[in-house]
């Protein structure tokens, strides 16, 4: 009933368009519509700095039970992936920027103090991904299948798939850190580097579903908000909710454990 739910109510903070295809000015033309509907209730007045479809995003993460695909960090321009990449050495490798770590460790901070209920974390063997699973969750476990070839790689969908199939059920919210290859051709999105894709487990017969994203640099904002207006957000959100249904969104009872 939640998933279900959930997507319901994505669809009414109008983010289905975008998840079609890897259209970056749709995304951005729905995203200025959920910014210009207006709340019912007491959420009316609020001021808030990211699209309403980020919290509901949190919202819902903060009950558990979703996926996470995080593409990783910001990288640097100076350095490629070379031909004879090797995932043991760093230095063979595209690394993240120093300002793709700063934003990393601020998403960390940001995941903690919204109290995410983070479960497990998966990462890609490349240095990029663990680095920015370590900055915003602690750590991360190597799964093979998740490594990419930058240059010829049109399996890398497929297997993320497979590890999302292989994944238990979801304790808190599974954590998968990757690359763009990936989410491309399992969801056809391009996520920018350090943004998540929010996606529901297989649910009644379906397969898991893309049902939102969060930008790195949204995070920052998210929190300034939550600081500022705590509960009344959740209001916001379950007013998303269609007429009738449940108002199902609501924080966890507790704390994210700290990875």
């Amino acid at each position: 009933m939640f998933v279900q739910t959930l997507i319901l109510a994505a669809s009414l903070l109008g983010n289905a368009a975008p998840f079609a295809s890897s259209d970056r000015s749709s995304l951005a033309e729905t995203e200025q519509r959920s910014a210009a509907q207006q709340p019912t209730d007491d959420t009316a007045e609020l001021q808030l700095h990211a699209s309403p479809h980020a919290y509901l995003m949190v919202e819902s993460l903060r009950r558990g039970g979703l996926i996470l695909f995080v593409r990783h960090g910001m990288t640097s321009l100076d350095n490629r992936d070379q031909d004879d990449v090797r995932l043991a050495d760093c230095r063979t490798q595209q690394s993240l920027s120093q300002a793709g770590r700063t934003l990393a460790a601020e998403v960390g901070v940001a995941v903690r103090e919204l109290r995410l209920p983070v479960g497990p974390v998966f990462t890609s063997a490349y240095c990029r991904c663990r680095e920015t699973a370590d900055l915003m969750f602690g750590s991360g476990l190597r799964v093979a299948d998740l490594a990419v070839d930058e240059h010829n790689d049109g399996d890398a969908g497929v297997r993320l798939l497979s590890v999302i199939a292989r994944m238990p059920p979801p304790v808190g919210d599974t954590v998968i850190v990757g690359h763009l290859q990936s989410a491309e051709q399992a969801y056809g999105v391009v996520p920018d580097e350090g943004e998540m894709l929010v996606i529901a487990p297989a649910h009644d017969g379906q397969g898991p579903e893309l049902i939102g994203h969060i930008t790195a640099t949204q995070w920052n904002d998210v929190v300034r908000d939550y600081r500022k207006y705590g509960d009344r957000i959740t209001r916001m959100v379950n007013a998303a909710l269609v007429s009738g249904a449940a108002a199902v969104v609501a924080p966890a009872e507790k704390p994210a454990q700290e990875k």
